[in-house]
């Protein structure tokens, strides 16, 4: 959980992780992040966000998560949560969540297969659209709340987020705007032909699949790095006291590289069905914090580390 405090010294407000100690909740970081200064107090009108933190692992290019035990696939690119139980439901993040037995016609023991791990379910959007989650991509965790916690607004800028099959953002190359899908379920990142094709560099290969109703399809992946700017970012100004307010100020972000890989010709309907340019996996998440904001349809973005 969280607590809003404010500092007595500068007046500067901000979230503390909280310890739960006996039926109380008692905020874990009592010093100012803007002036270090140890006198701080919880607002009363504050109520913490509750989260349920779970371990996260990177398989071969995929986000697996430990859920109470059981191994999930984080997947935005998949609509609905997948489990192999004959009553498939999925408890997690304080909720049950429906689920189906198949992906694309496929099994979830043959996307186990290919992922590389034993996996008891994966988590699609319609669960993820519904909540506000963090991957700690370094800390190896994911968390999950009802509501965006304060404190992303402020430490991240954000962009505004559409749901078409994944979660889509505006991002920049040469200087031009395009749509880029947000598809953790994807080993590796993917430009449109075009694009990649005025990619300069040298080129790497990988592997990667595609569940079709006819099974697995493994294919060839050859991949350049390229820069992706994340233009167009704002977050909220600050009063005299600290305190956030509901102007916004644009924000500028620095650009990232990341491999980009080509689906091959058979399989560049993908974009269509996307309506996007670009198709984005967890190295985007690895390279640059990130969270996603269930109100609003926001997604949050922080300073890479260099």
């Amino acid at each position: 959980m969280t607590a809003r405090m404010k500092c007595l010294k500068c007046s500067y407000s901000f979230d503390s992780r909280t310890l739960p100690i006996g039926d109380e909740n008692v905020p874990q970081n009592q010093e100012c992040p803007k002036c270090s200064g140890q006198a701080v107090e919880m607002l009363p009108s504050w109520s913490p966000v509750k989260s349920w933190n779970y371990p996260l692992e990177m398989i071969n290019g995929h986000m697996v998560v430990d859920v109470d035990g059981r191994r999930c696939l984080l997947d935005t690119g998949s609509v609905e949560c997948i489990t192999d139980e004959a009553e498939p439901t999925l408890e997690f993040a304080g909720k049950s969540w429906s689920a189906t037995q198949k992906f694309m016609g496929v099994m979830l023991k043959d996307i186990a297969e290919q992922v590389g791990t034993e996996l008891d379910a994966m988590i699609g959007s319609h669960a993820l659209s519904s909540l506000s989650w963090m991957p700690l991509m370094d800390e190896g965790i994911v968390s999950f709340y009802h509501s965006t916690p304060l404190e992303w607004h402020d430490k991240m800028a954000w962009k505004q987020a559409r749901q078409s099959l994944a979660p889509m953002i505006t991002v920049r190359q040469y200087s031009r705007n395009y749509n880029a899908v947000i598809d953790t379920g994807a080993k590796v990142c993917y430009a449109r032909r075009s694009l990649w094709d005025g990619v300069t560099g040298n080129i790497v290969n990988t592997t990667d699949f595609f569940p079709t109703p006819k099974g697995i399809e493994q294919f060839d992946v050859p991949m350049k790095m390229a820069a992706i700017g994340m233009g167009g970012a704002v977050r909220k100004q600050r009063d005299k006291d600290g305190n956030l307010t509901g102007t916004l100020e644009n924000t500028q972000l620095q650009e990232i590289v990341l491999p980009l890989g080509v689906l091959p010709e058979r399989l560049e309907l993908l974009f269509e069905g996307f309506g996007a340019d670009f198709i984005l996996g967890p190295e985007l998440l690895q390279a640059i914090p990130m969270a996603f904001g269930l109100e609003g349809g926001r997604v949050f973005v922080g300073q890479a580390d260099h």
